[in-house]
Formats: structure tokens, sequence, C-alpha cells
């Protein structure tokens, strides 16, 4: 099961993988496209709801995997094609523990303990080095659901379209 997901600043402003992958992740999009969704990997329960405390990978949208520079302290950036320890995150749930649901507010922790922040609640950079949890380095989360439609043509053959529904 691959989870697609949509991160919300605290200003309102969604995360974006530049390009939709390949450059820097900013905060500063009104809206969701492809560039502003992320596909989710729960590496510690895969195939399973996200949960509190759970490490995941978060891919942009050409495939490229969101990394937090030397593990944290530094820029988060969606360049690295394959998955390492920079590109590892644990997900917290803000208010209690179990399954986060669309809609909730999460924060991202990099490998080396620092929180993933919005710089100024939004509107620029993201970076990975605030070393406690505060309104700039939490976010709400969309989660959407893949959708198949399925379109019968003339021909008796048939045209089908995924596309991904939020859950909120």
């Amino acid at each position: 099961m691959i989870t697609q997901i949509a991160l919300e600043s605290s200003n309102g402003s969604y995360l974006v993988a530049e390009g939709g992958g390949g450059r820097e992740v900013l905060a500063n999009r009104d809206g969701v496209g492809l560039w502003e969704t992320f596909h989710l990997f729960n590496r510690t329960r895969p195939g399973e709801e996200l949960r509190h405390r759970d490490s995941v990978a978060l891919q942009a949208w050409y495939g490229r995997f969101l990394s937090a520079e030397g593990g944290g302290g530094g820029q988060v950036k969606a360049t690295l094609g394959w998955i390492e320890n920079s590109s590892i995150f644990t997900i917290e749930k803000l208010n209690g523990s179990g399954v986060i649901r669309s809609g909730e507010q999460v924060a991202l922790r990099a490998s080396n303990g620092n929180y993933v922040v919005a710089e100024g609640g939004g509107g620029g950079a993201v970076n990975a080095n605030r070393e406690r949890r505060a309104s700039w380095e939490t976010f709400k989360i969309k989660i959407f659901q893949p959708q198949l439609n399925r379109f019968h043509a003339s021909s008796n053959r048939y045209v089908t379209e995924r596309r991904m529904a939020a859950v909120i």
C-alpha cells in the first residue's frame, strides 16, 4: 500500500519539492498539486496504517526522496534517488498516540533528532534544525486515498484513470 500525503504548515502553506524533486523543499504553496504531494513509505509497518513514531521516507513526484542535510541540522532537499539515513524521518502525532488520521497535526524528526521546520511558519525554506517542537515545526497531514475511475469506450475497451482523493 502506497500512501500519498501533503503537509500544510502553520500559516496554511503546503510543502513543495521544487521541480517535482531534484531541488530544495519549500513551504510556499497555496494549494495541493503534483509537486506538493509525497509518497510516504512506512518503514516501521510496511503496508499498514501510519502510527505515532513510525519511521518514514517521503518521495517527491519525480522519484527523489526528501532528506535532511547531514541527517539534520540543515536544509531539507528532494535530491536523493535512494533511501539512506538522512532520508528517514520519525513521524510524531501531536495529540496522543496510535493511528495518524488525515487532518491531524504531526511533526517530523530527522535521524539526528532535530525537527523539520517551515521557517516563519511557512512561506519559504524548510530545514531540519530545531531541537524543540513548536508551531513552526508542526504540520497538518492530508492523507489521500486512491480512487480508480473506469470509462467504457465504444470499442468495448476500458480507459482507467487513477486519482488521489483527500480523506479529511
